[in-house]
């Protein structure tokens, strides 16, 4: 694990780093879409209660 080129390390850094944007783009996407969620509830609830007035 110890020899010098250049190649093995940088692909071993790409891997990494596409994990970590992996992982990073999908708790964004699924705190995005829990937000969407609750804001779909929201804007139902106040919907429903704006049309009883």
């Amino acid at each position: 694990m110890f020899y010098e080129p250049a190649a093995p390390k940088i692909i071993s850094v790409l891997i990494f780093w596409s994990f970590f944007i992996l992982i990073m783009g999908f708790s964004l996407i699924t705190m995005l879409s829990d937000k969407y969620r609750w804001y779909l509830r929201y804007a139902r609830v106040y919907s429903r209660t704006y049309k009883r007035r």
